[in-house]
């Protein structure tokens, strides 16, 4: 184990934190119905994960606590995601229902008198 690769699984470990971090407020966004984009996010751990693949591979070993960590919380992520997908295709199927329903009334012309 080398003096540069201790610093560079350190440093990686803070990295995958810190993308915990993202994670979790990108959580909070979804709660709130706001739009998150996760381009950004996919590229970052794209690019912390070549970087631990090319750690020897006993420097591998301590980064494994925190990455399925990071898995768990993208995990409940994508949960959320789709949940809130699912709701809100339920919403505009039933605002397409009304709104069929409001037409098929209007050109039947209305109430019947």
């Amino acid at each position: 184990m080398t003096q540069s690769s201790t610093t560079t699984a350190e440093f990686l470990k803070t990295d995958l934190q810190g993308l915990g971090s993202i994670v979790t407020a990108a959580r909070g966004f979804v709660a709130d119905g706001k739009i998150v984009d996760l381009a950004p996010l996919e590229q970052e751990i794209k690019r912390i994960c070549d970087r631990i693949t090319s750690l020897p591979a006993d420097q591998n070993v301590p980064l494994k606590p925190v990455m399925v960590a990071l898995i768990d919380d993208l995990d409940k992520l994508a949960t959320e995601i789709r949940d809130t997908h699912s709701e809100l295709k339920g919403q505009l199927q039933s605002f397409s229902n009304h709104t069929n329903a409001v037409a098929a009334y209007v050109k039947g012309g209305g109430t019947r008198k």
